[in-house]
């Protein structure tokens, strides 16, 4: 059994029957379960998911990628579980939460951005950040976005590069770690600290090395810095 296997089994069960996450696993087969009734597509990613994988032993929220045209009916499964929206942003443009959002204003937010705007850092599609019960949160996102003066790369949700994952009695959608290794090389040009994670999924998908060249070629096809060019081509 390989270490990360070692280390997923111990997460599994912590997740399931330690206090620490107690609250936190409330909300997640809460929200888990609106979403599949619901038929949102979505999948885990970052943190959370690599806490799944057995990449890391800690996580301190949920991370969700989202397909767009899905985040009208996430809200409102949102709202069902009783969670509360915190923070809401498209394009990094921080729009009002105690007011409904007319579909149409985002579009307006959106064509503005593609034609003018250049915000260096993260800036995805949409981004609404979500409480439950003050002790639970989660990141969703659409369109994962990072941008400087010579990179431009963003990430939707594509059903191609998501697994299920059984956890407990559910099947989970899980982004593909090959996919999160180009995310984290990419963040770790912002913030260094990512390098732990992403030297880890590094070393994960040299022995599970399975999508590599697909997602290579089209991550290669974004305005990606030469480094990370160099490192995605080393390693897919």
């Amino acid at each position: 059994m390989k270490k990360w296997e070692v280390q997923r089994e111990a997460n599994l069960l912590a997740f399931l029957e330690e206090e620490e996450y107690a609250k936190r696993k409330e909300f997640f087969f809460e929200f888990v379960k609106e979403f599949e009734e619901r038929k949102i597509k979505w999948c885990l990613f970052c943190s959370s998911s690599l806490y799944f994988w057995g990449l890391t032993d800690h996580f301190n929220d949920f991370d969700v990628l989202i397909d767009l045209k899905c985040i009208p009916d996430a809200i409102d499964a949102m709202r069902a579980i009783g969670a509360k929206m915190e923070r809401r942003e498209v394009h990094g443009i921080e729009l009002d939460v105690k007011r409904d959002i007319d579909e149409k204003e985002i579009e307006k937010i959106d064509q503005f951005f593609k034609e003018h705007a250049k915000k260096d850092g993260f800036a995805s599609n949409q981004y609404i950040n979500f409480s439950f019960r003050e002790e639970a949160n989660m990141d969703m996102i659409s369109g994962f976005g990072l941008s400087a003066m010579d990179l431009k790369y963003v990430h939707t949700y594509n059903p191609g590069n998501v697994v299920n994952m059984e956890i407990e009695d559910k099947l989970v959608p899980i982004l593909i770690p090959e996919v999160q290794y180009i995310l984290y090389c990419l963040m770790e040009i912002f913030e260094p600290t990512r390098r732990f994670k992403r030297e880890a999924l590094q070393e994960y998908i040299k022995i599970y090395h399975k999508n590599g060249k697909s997602v290579a070629k089209a991550a290669l096809k974004q305005k990606i810095p030469a480094s990370v060019r160099a490192l995605i081509k080393r390693n897919l």
